[in-house]
């Protein structure tokens, strides 16, 4: 929800998106650290939260949203060790996490997000389209050309994509969501 509130503050500068923010923010800085992203998905997929944090900060200033951050950083799955997660659509969504953390272009956080990147491509990424094989999750022995993968995952991979491309300034990233979004989502998608 955040990023639709985000896009109607930015269409229309409405300072209620700030207000909600705010105290949704503060009301989540109030939980004790073993209730934030407890497991599952929204520890994996934490870093979506922690982009917004980053935006909301960048608006107000409000220093107690560092604080946050490095809270929700800390309580979010660990990219930078195993894979934790082979569900592809957190693989698309996730990958992207570690970068979220900072602002900086040559840090350890780009390359873990570059590194899940290049494991998740060399293992399934053998379709054309710019996307990778797997119909709800990634696992060995279903990688090859014709196997297939989830619409919303295509989308995440771009929206990581598109985040990596304002996060660093590198074009690969940029050129990697296109490739998806003129390849494989049309394919994803009923001609209606």
């Amino acid at each position: 929800m955040l990023y639709p509130l985000r896009s109607h503050f930015e269409a229309t500068g409405d300072r209620r998106v700030l207000d909600l923010m705010t105290r949704y923010f503060k009301w989540q800085s109030t939980l004790p650290l073993d209730a934030i992203y407890p497991g599952s998905w929204q520890k994996w997929r934490a870093a979506d939260n922690l982009d917004s944090i980053h935006w909301l900060y960048n608006r107000t200033g409000e220093r107690w949203l560092l604080d946050l951050a490095r809270v929700n950083h800390e309580r979010t799955a660990d990219w930078a060790g195993d894979i934790p997660t082979w569900h592809g659509v957190n693989l698309a969504q996730c990958f992207r996490g570690p970068a979220s953390t900072t602002s900086r272009r040559a840090t350890p956080y780009l390359r873990t997000a570059e590194r899940v990147y290049d494991t998740v491509m060399a293992l399934y990424g053998q379709f054309p389209g710019g996307g990778f094989a797997a119909d709800e999750n990634a696992r060995p022995g279903f990688s090859g050309p014709r196997q297939g993968t989830e619409s919303c995952a295509l989308v995440e991979l771009m929206h990581s994509h598109e985040m990596l491309v304002r996060i660093t300034g590198d074009a690969r990233w940029a050129d990697r969501a296109e490739d998806v979004a003129f390849n494989s989502l049309p394919a994803a998608m009923t001609p209606t």
